[in-house]
């Protein structure tokens, strides 16, 4: 049986001069953060016009991308335990929240939309009505789908998912309709509108309840 020889790792010094380098500009790093902490404090800088470090900006990309604190944490390179509470408080900070609405503007222009785009989607949703896909029959206890080209562009897109299979012991088919979340999208559109604020209570309660009082009194005229 052949012998496995041993070999130690050699651990390579980079030497005085790269040590200088490394040691020199992480003193750079600190004294600009001091020198840019004492201008704001003295009201020469504003707060978001700190600069970022590499651990900032590596934040504010992951959340533009994934929106999810936890995922950008750990991107980031956060500890897994307290990914998204050092996300959520970093992404806070001034000077990294006007980086993340950089970003966000920056890829609206790429993508060319709006916020009015935005609106217009939810709203199909929104006020999406069943009735514009369906049609029943009371005397005959019978519903069928509408056919495809009378549905309207608009109510199409609020179709979630819409299937068929064959119905019990094999008679007849089963058709099943699916749209997405009305309510999710009436909350969204009333925080863009400001028709209310989102009050967290202690049992960790939203209050949208002025949103639907507003569209109770749409319907009724008021």
């Amino acid at each position: 049986m052949a012998k496995i020889k041993k070999q130690k790792l050699k651990i390579l010094d980079p030497g005085p001069g790269h040590r200088n380098n490394i040691e020199d500009h992480g003193s750079i790093v600190i004294q600009k953060a001091t020198a840019e902490s004492h201008k704001i404090r003295l009201g020469l800088m504003k707060p978001e016009e700190k600069s970022l470090t590499d651990k900032e900006v590596l934040l504010a990309e992951q959340y533009v991308i994934h929106g999810d604190y936890h995922r950008a944490g750990m991107a980031a390179g956060y500890a897994k335990m307290n990914a998204r509470v050092s996300a959520m408080r970093n992404l806070k900070r001034p000077h990294v929240r006007a980086y993340v609405e950089k970003l966000r503007k920056e890829r609206a222009k790429r993508c060319r939309v709006t916020s009015d785009q935005v609106i217009e989607e939810l709203m199909k949703i929104g006020f999406s009505n069943i009735c514009d896909i369906i049609s029943w029959n009371a005397n005959k206890k019978e519903i069928t789908l509408r056919s495809y080209d009378s549905i309207p562009d608009s109510v199409k897109a609020c179709i979630q998912e819409i299937s068929e299979s064959p119905g019990p012991r094999g008679r007849g088919k089963v058709i099943k309709l699916k749209l997405y979340d009305k309510p999710q999208a009436l909350t969204q559109i009333g925080r863009h509108l400001g028709m209310f604020t989102d009050k967290v209570q202690h049992g960790g309660e939203v209050d949208v309840k002025n949103l639907f009082e507003h569209l109770a009194k749409l319907d009724r005229g008021v």
